[in-house]
């Protein structure tokens, strides 16, 4: 079984992948993300979800 500091660790680091793939959308889009990273860093995928619906 995985211990809780690895899955706790997983979650950080996909988490931080996807805020950071929002902010770079909103650069190439010319669009400002507004606080969809901040969201995305503390939810995860329903950030992004959010992030991609308020387009």
């Amino acid at each position: 079984m995985i211990s809780l500091p690895s899955v706790l660790g997983i979650t950080v680091v996909a988490h931080t992948l996807l805020a950071v793939g929002v902010v770079i959308h909103g650069r190439r889009t010319d669009t400002d993300p507004g606080y969809w990273p901040l969201a995305t860093l503390l939810v995860g995928v329903i950030g992004v979800a959010g992030y991609l619906w308020r387009r």
